[in-house]
């Protein structure tokens, strides 16, 4: 199997003996999603809650090392309920800016989705 592109939008994809010609006519824009400003990741991250039914483990990771994941991410929430960006930073890495535009563009709907989203490198730096 062989892949080439060519000028004017064809892609040529050589199977065996077999030469398919694929032509696009237009390419489509996808809409970025907005960073989320500070306070947007401490209102949505202090809503976040334990999964009812954990998301399976991705392959090769344990549970234990998600379970970790998430003690550390749930530690980052301050004794009145508010999520603290300055500890995520700490614990994870990064910065506010990149936390903003990674968990806009991947929202975590639970704090286990975010263990799953981390190991899986939807949260690494740029």
């Amino acid at each position: 199997l062989k892949s080439i592109s060519a000028p004017g939008a064809l892609k040529l994809i050589c199977f065996a003996r077999f030469v398919v010609v694929l032509a696009c006519s237009s390419v489509v824009a996808m809409p970025s999603t907005a960073p989320w400003s500070e306070g947007e990741i401490k209102s949505k991250m202090s809503q976040l809650r334990h999964a009812e039914t954990a998301p399976a483990a991705p392959p090769g990771i344990e549970q234990a090392t998600l379970d970790a994941i998430v003690q550390k991410v749930t530690g980052c929430v301050d004794a009145n309920g508010q999520f603290d960006v300055i500890a995520l930073v700490s614990n994870f890495g990064g910065d506010a800016a990149m936390w903003g535009r990674k968990l806009a563009k991947y929202p975590p709907a639970d704090w286990q989705t975010f263990a799953v989203n981390y190991v899986d490198g939807y949260y690494t730096a740029d």
